[in-house]
């Protein structure tokens, strides 16, 4: 009697055989095979009673959710409330760097934030639904996003003037406080979904709230210097993107020791 018998033996209904036990005796292998689950046999009924007990064990904890709409409410969503943000930044701050600005600044910064902030309100909703492919990866986004951003320095000029770190650190904190503040309006919408990946929706909510720092900068900022522009603008793109992931993964890693 080998292994191959045991194996087509326990496949039958039959009692094993005494040859088999014999070789049971003699072979660890085949005793754990015994030893295991029996196969599907079909369906088992249930008693009544113990069926419904069974229900009532399962059911008593449940409770009625909300369902979830589509991934372009929660875009529009997004898109609202950086909206509402750069609003109030710019109606507190003022808009003299938008009267500054030449035709072509305009159309450049206009574009990139309206492009770059709708990617990433749609990129950002998809990730609330587990299994929605998304249409553009978090990686590439950045990158576009922050090569764009760096790039608008060339539509400004080199120029000197005193205060010039008071003014860098100033449009550079005010940057940073839109930023937090979209980002933590975005959480309330985030926390309707399942998100998987929380480092991925920390760097789309952070590039989300970079550009709109940078919104209201443009709008309000009446600097028109390269320099001041990549090191006090740019960088509040690029610090928000960096954070987001960091945040998450540190988000990730407290959750993980509970």
């Amino acid at each position: 009697m080998t292994c191959r018998d045991i194996a087509r033996l326990l496949a039958e209904t039959a009692p094993l055989p005494e040859a088999a036990l014999e070789h049971l005796r003699t072979c660890e292998r085949c005793r754990l095979l015994v030893g295991s689950p029996a196969p599907y046999g079909g369906p088992v009924s249930l008693d009544a009673t113990l069926e419904q007990r069974l229900i009532a064990v399962v059911t008593q904890d449940l409770a009625a959710v909300r369902p979830l709409s589509s991934p372009r409410v929660y875009t529009a969503a997004l898109l609202a409330i950086a909206a509402a943000v750069a609003a109030v930044g710019v109606a507190v701050l003022g808009v003299r760097g938008w009267h500054a600005t030449s035709i072509v600044q305009k159309l450049y910064f206009v574009t990139l934030l309206t492009a770059g902030s709708t990617a990433c309100a749609m990129v950002l909703s998809r990730s609330m639904f587990p299994g929605a492919l998304p249409r553009v990866r978090t990686g590439v986004l950045r990158a576009v996003v922050i090569a764009a951003a760096l790039s608008a320095g060339a539509l400004y000029p080199l120029l000197r003037y005193d205060h010039f770190a008071r003014a860098v650190v100033t449009c550079f904190s005010i940057g940073m406080v839109h930023a937090a503040v979209l980002c933590t309006a975005a959480v309330y919408i985030l926390r309707r979904g399942l998100v998987l990946s929380r480092r991925t929706a920390a760097a789309l909510s952070g590039l989300l709230g970079g550009l709109t720092g940078l919104c209201v900068l443009f709008v309000f900022c009446p600097h028109l210097d390269a320099g001041h522009y990549l090191l006090a603008h740019a960088t509040v793109v690029i610090a928000c993107a960096a954070l987001g992931p960091v945040i998450g993964a540190v988000f990730d890693r407290r959750m993980s020791t509970f």
